[in-house]
This record gives structure tokens, C-alpha cells and sequence, in this order.
């Protein structure tokens, strides 16, 4: 998330006060915020903006910090009266995780796995959902027929299944080239293979794998100058990937994120029995990189979904 702090929506909805289902007293939720220094405050303070929307007054904030213990984690959650626990980054949710079932957990504003969370914890991944994804990019680049990506197996960040579900139903070709082990060698062998098809104005390449590691940046570069040298589409999921060069990517609203996890929260409190969920993000707009859309010959004005477009630092506009 480097660059999030220049993209942060503003927080959209209406203020809404939710009772409890067996009580004339509110629900209280409380929310753990990892100690960090910008970007990411800025990006946790907008989905507890989000959060408190559906909370009302009844929200306790909890700042992690590498000397909390959790003894007093579990004492300041009790006599706050908490009901249920909302759980921000890696950090958040290692240490709701640590409270034993003993409150409904909810996990946001990471990238989450269900195979490695504790049983019992729900949550949004910071992942777009494909059905999302897919139907944006078909509607700004309706000439589009054929979309590819390279991504570990067994990495739960590109959504496998559902992605092609969701193509097979828009009409979409979905290429899948999966590679045995997460390591840069095998992934850029991965990336080769797919460079060396006949590529067109008819395909795109996804970037949905996990965020690039330093190492990666190597890939990211290959890509951005094979991409820019044919002219092929290429899109991601990390918003900083805009600013590189890629023609767009998918920003989160944060305040949106934050309210759909407080009405997770409540939903588990309503209806307690329910099986927990791990979902993808739905509300996201388009970043989308200004020079690489008119070096593509791409009319960003005109293909705008909204009608109009949101000018960002660095020739960036958001549809």
C-alpha cells in the first residue's frame, strides 16, 4: 500500500445508529489498529471512518503496539462491554486471533487466506472480487476477448475459481498459468511463456498474484516494457501499480471496506450459528495511468463508466 495515501476515497454513506437483535442497548464493537506510520494510518483511519458510521458512539479504538500484551488487550475489551472484535492488517488479526474464540472476530484490510485463519474468523481480503474486476474491465475495454495471469498455486489472492466463473459468464477467455512455487525464477519463466504467445489488442494480462516483493520489481519492470513496447493491456490489483505504468488499477474505497466489515461484525452477532466467511472487495474504482491509456490509444473521457473522471497527482484519474 506505498502510495494509498494519495488515494483514499472519501467516505461515502449515510450515518446509521444499529441496535442489538435481544437489546434496547447499542452493540459495541471495538477496532484494532495496528501501530504504523503513513501511508497506512491514513488508510486504517478511513475504514474506521467507515466503521464508526455503523457503530455510532459505540466504538472502542485499540492501538496495537509491539509492547502490547495480551492480558491487557483481553482486560480493555471487557470493560469496554465489547460484543465483537474488528480486526485491521496482519498485525490486528494475529492478535484478535489470540483471544480464543472468546468474541467474534472480523479481519480486514489484509490479504487473508480462510485455510490459515482460526476457525471462526470472517472477514473482507484485500483482494477485488473477480466478478467486479472482470465486468469493469469489460466495460471500459469492451474490445478486450482474452485475459491471462500468472499466480502461485494454491494462492488464494487471485480467486481462481470464481474468476472463471465470472469470465465464462461476461464471455471472457481466462488464461491461468500457475506455478508450482512462489519463487521470482519460476514466476518470470511463467511470464516468458505467456510473453511468447501472439498477444493483441484483444488481450490483457492481470496482475493478481500477491504484492511484489523487492525482488519482484524486476518482473513488474519486464512487464511494464513488453507491455508498453506491444502495446497490450495491463491491468492490477495494487494501486501503486498505476502510478508505475500499468494501464490501471483497482483502488479500494476504504470507507466503504470499513462499513462492510462493521456490518459483518453485526450480522455475526444476529445471527451467531451462521458460518463464518472470508469475502473480496466489491467496492473499488479504476486507477487509471493517463499516458500508457493515450499511449494505447484509449480515450480515458470516453470510456469513463461514471461520466466523469476524479484528476489524481502523477496523471492519474479515477473512474
Amino acid at each position: 500500500m506505498g502510495t494509498y495515501k494519495k488515494y483514499v476515497l472519501p467516505a461515502l454513506g449515510a450515518l446509521l445508529l444499529v441496535m442489538g437483535p435481544a437489546s434496547a442497548e447499542p452493540v459495541s464493537l471495538a477496532v484494532i489498529i495496528p501501530g504504523t506510520s503513513a501511508p497506512y494510518g491514513e488508510v486504517f483511519s478511513e475504514i474506521v471512518k467507515g466503521i464508526e458510521r455503523r457503530a455510532g458512539g459505540r466504538l472502542t479504538r485499540v492501538n496495537l503496539k509491539h509492547t502490547t500484551e495480551l492480558y491487557a488487550l483481553k482486560k480493555r475489551l471487557q470493560e469496554q462491554h465489547v460484543d465483537a472484535v474488528i480486526a485491521l492488517g496482519w498485525r490486528g488479526v494475529e492478535a484478535a486471533e489470540k483471544l480464543d474464540g472468546v468474541l467474534p472476530v472480523i479481519a480486514g484490510a489484509a490479504i487473508l487466506n480462510p485455510a490459515t485463519l482460526r476457525p471462526g474468523v470472517s472477514g473482507i481480503t484485500l483482494r477485488t472480487d473477480p466478478d467486479v474486476a472482470l465486468s469493469r474491465l469489460e466495460a471500459f475495454l469492451p474490445e478486450i476477448q482474452r485475459v491471462h495471469r500468472v499466480f502461485s498455486e494454491g494462492s488464494y489472492s487471485c480467486l481462481a475459481e470464481q474468476a472463471r466463473e465470472a469470465a465464462g459468464l461476461l464471455g471472457l477467455e481466462l488464461f491461468d498459468y500457475p506455478v508450482a512455487v512462489p519463487a521470482m525464477s519460476a514466476r518470470m519463466q511463467a511470464y516468458r511463456e505467456l510473453l511468447a504467445k501472439k498477444l493483441d489488442q484483444h488481450d490483457a494480462i492481470w496482475l493478481c498474484d500477491d504484492v511484489f516483493d523487492v525482488q519482484g520489481e524486476v518482473i513488474l519492470d519486464f512487464l511494464l516494457e513488453f507491455a508498453w513496447k506491444n502495446k497490450i493491456v495491463l491491468f492490477s490489483e495494487n494501486p501503486a501499480h498505476a502510478k508505475r505504468g500499468v494501464l490501471f488499477a483497482f483502488l479500494p474505497d476504504y470507507a466503504r471496506l470499513g462499513e462492510h466489515l462493521a456490518d459483518m461484525a453485526l450480522e455475526r452477532l444476529q445471527q451467531p450459528d451462521k458460518s463464518p466467511a472470508v469475502v473480496p472487495l466489491s467496492d473499488v474504482s479504476l486507477l487509471i495511468n493517463v499516458r500508457t491509456a493515450e499511449h494505447l490509444g484509449i480515450s480515458v473521457a470516453r470510456r469513463s463508466r461514471h461520466g466523469h473522471l476524479t484528476i489524481m497527482p502523477d496523471g492519474l484519474v479515477l473512474d
